[in-house]
Formats: structure tokens, sequence, C-alpha cells
């Protein structure tokens, strides 16, 4: 699995193109024989602080969404053909209706681009995984291998930390 595919960019419709080789080469040597590439991108709840806030002002400001309540609120994945190129053969995307915080602040919805009726009309997670499993189902996943390449992208600076590590 793959989650946030950070060295390859959408190019064209089922086509990626390639933005960094030395992280591709990583991948592929993670990949070994493997056919099929599964990558998965989360968004979760979020907040941040505002941007005018001193240290000391930061300090005493409580975030509407603490790091550790923070909720999966999109599941978005692309199978990848290895053998064709990278090929996108499949997706599969569904929204998550939060439960601890269902009101996305507005740090959320300007970082995401996912808007409060988005996850208001969503299933809950339970139901979004049998969704999920279903269209795993008849892709005989049992034997994959687990890669996981975590790409974080700063709130802050937009800019990508990319880590790998093996599963």
């Amino acid at each position: 699995m793959l989650v946030g595919l950070y060295p390859l960019r959408k190019r064209r419709a089922g086509v990626m193109q390639v933005k960094r080789w030395g992280q591709l080469d990583a991948l592929r040597q993670q990949l070994g024989e493997s056919r099929w590439l599964l990558c998965v991108d989360l968004e979760a709840t979020c907040d941040d602080y505002p941007a005018d806030l001193n240290e000391a002002a930061r300090n005493a400001h409580v975030l509407e969404v603490q790091r550790d309540e923070m909720e999966t609120i999109e599941i978005g994945i692309g199978l990848l053909d290895v053998q064709l190129e990278y090929r996108i053969v499949d997706h599969f995307g569904q929204f998550v209706w939060p439960l601890l915080r269902p009101t996305l602040t507005e740090f959320c919805t300007g970082l995401t681009g996912i808007s409060q009726s988005d996850v208001d009309t969503a299933k809950r997670f339970a139901e979004v995984q049998d969704q999920l499993g279903e269209w795993l189902r008849p892709r005989n996943t049992e034997g994959w291998r687990c890669a996981v390449a975590a790409a974080a992208v700063c709130a802050r600076c937009r800019s990508p930390r990319a880590a790998t590590r093996r599963r």
C-alpha cells in the first residue's frame, strides 16, 4: 500500500508523470516483482493556529481539533498496473462522516477542499470500510506485499516531506 504517492503526479487521465526519479527507483525496489500498486490518499479533520498569534497567544489558544482527535474524512485509492508503466486501472473514493468533530474547521476545508456538505452526507467509517472491502474482493489481494511510503505535506509551507518504511 502506498500512502500519498508523492513521486508521481497526474498528467492526463490514467497516466502518471514521474516527478522524482530517485523516489520512483526506491519504490520499484520495494515492489520487486509485484504487478499492482495501491495508492492510498487519506484526508482527516484538522485545525491550525491563526497566523497572527504570537507564541504566548499560541500557547493559550485551544485548537478545535487536537492532533490525537483527527479523523479520516476522505479515502481515495488508485490501483496502478506496474507492468503498464503505472497506468491507473481503477479507483475508489468515498467521504467519511467524522464522529468526534462532525463540523469541519475553516482551516480543514481550506486545506483539503472538502466541504461540510461532503461529510454531512457521507457514511460512517465502518460502512466505507465495508465498501472498500467489496471493492478489493475481486482483486484477490491475498499475498500482496505492503510497502508504505508516507508523504507528509507541511500545512504551513505546503512543502513535502517524504519518508518510506517497509511493513
